[in-house]
């Protein structure tokens, strides 16, 4: 499942007046915060038998080298909060021949709060991190003048 965010023209030419680190910061902020509140929906409605499955629901941020932020919402399948059956539950097998499909259902029903939170996160962050560059410039100008 993928979803791609474009348009939102006021943010963008906000966010690129400032540097590029805290750009990719704040976006990679915004992201994780819009995904935590799937991920808490996700682990609420996963089968539970042993909890293996909803222990190992996680959310990972991270960019590509083209520049593009992508934010995944998974089941982890290895290590010790892993659970290897998660897409057996997800999609079925030859044991379970009726798949539960909640991250499908969790990720449709929620897409546009994920997408709204996203943008509401951003426009927060983008304009405390204005407030504080012009603070930080008139407090250098200030010290100039000293």
């Amino acid at each position: 499942m993928t979803m791609t965010l474009t348009g939102d023209k006021v943010l963008e030419r906000r966010l690129k007046k400032l540097p590029v680190n805290i750009q990719r910061n704040l976006a990679r902020k915004s992201m994780r915060k819009a995904l935590n509140n799937l991920k808490k929906e996700a682990k609420a409605t996963a089968p539970v038998l042993s909890g293996r499955l909803k222990r190992s629901i996680a959310v990972k941020v991270s960019m590509r080298k083209s520049g593009v932020f992508e934010g995944r919402l998974y089941s982890r399948s290895k290590g010790k909060l892993g659970a290897p059956h998660s897409n057996l539950v997800e999609w079925g097998g030859p044991n379970n021949p009726r798949p539960a499909r909640f991250m499908t259902r969790v990720f449709e029903r929620n897409k546009q709060n994920v997408i709204d939170e996203f943008r509401k996160v951003l426009k927060e962050e983008i304009l405390k991190a204005g407030k504080f560059r012009k603070e930080l410039k008139l407090n250098i100008e200030k010290v100039a003048t000293l």
